[in-house]
């Protein structure tokens, strides 16, 4: 490692890491979760009632049981809404 850095291998970035307060990082990681979610929702990348062809059938399955179905639910953007809200419930 300090024949590629100039530095030996320490663990004291790490050990910042783990100084930084409780709170702060709590604060930073719930504002870091809020915008993925924001930024990520199927629905918020399409306008309207437009939707987003992928010219394939698509079903999320957990074991045997079918949690979402395009061919079901009737559209991807349908499918995705089914799956999020499975998400959040269980």
């Amino acid at each position: 490692v300090e024949k590629c850095t100039g530095a030996p291998l320490t663990g004291d970035a790490w050990i910042a890491e783990l100084k930084q307060d409780l709170g702060d990082l709590l604060k930073e990681e719930k504002e870091a979760y809020e915008k993925a979610l924001a930024e990520s929702s199927c629905a918020a990348n399409v306008k309207g009632d437009e939707d987003i062809d992928l010219d394939m059938r698509i079903r999320i399955v957990d074991g045997d049981k079918v949690l979402a179905d395009t061919a079901e639910d009737g559209s991807f953007l349908a499918t995705c809404a089914k799956f999020e809200t499975y998400v959040r419930d269980n």
